[in-house]
C-alpha cells in the first residue's frame, strides 16, 4: 500500500501524523496476508479518523469564531485602522485560542 493510496483511500490529510499513523498502519496491513487496503482504511479511520475528524470540527469553529470576532470589533485590515486602533493592535494578545 502506497502513502498516497492511503491518503486517498482515508481521505485524510497529509501530515506528519498522517504519515506516522500510515507507517503503523502499513505495518498491519504487511503483517496480515488476508487483509485488503479498505480493511487498512478502516482500521485507520476507527483508530485515527475520528480524533482528525474532531479536530477538524474543532479548528473550523475557531475559525468562525475568530472571523464573528473580526466583524464585530472594527477593521479587518491594517490600512483601514486609525493612528490610535495601531497602537492597540499591536499590543501582545494573552488569548490562548485567538491568533493576533
Amino acid at each position: 500500500m502506497l502513502y498516497d493510496e492511503f491518503l486517498t483511500g482515508t481521505k485524510a490529510r497529509e501530515t506528519k501524523s498522517t504519515y506516522d499513523e500510515y507507517k503503523a498502519i502499513e505495518k498491519i496491513y504487511n503483517a496480515c496476508e488476508d487483509m485488503t487496503k479498505e480493511d487498512a482504511y478502516r482500521i485507520w479511520k476507527q483508530t485515527y479518523g475520528k480524533q482528525a475528524k474532531l479536530d477538524r470540527e474543532r479548528l473550523l469553529k475557531d475559525i468562525v469564531a475568530m472571523s464573528d470576532f473580526r466583524d464585530h470589533d472594527g477593521p479587518a485590515t491594517p490600512t483601514e485602522m486609525t493612528a490610535s486602533s495601531r497602537r492597540t493592535a499591536s499590543a501582545p494578545c494573552s488569548s490562548p485560542t485567538i491568533l493576533c
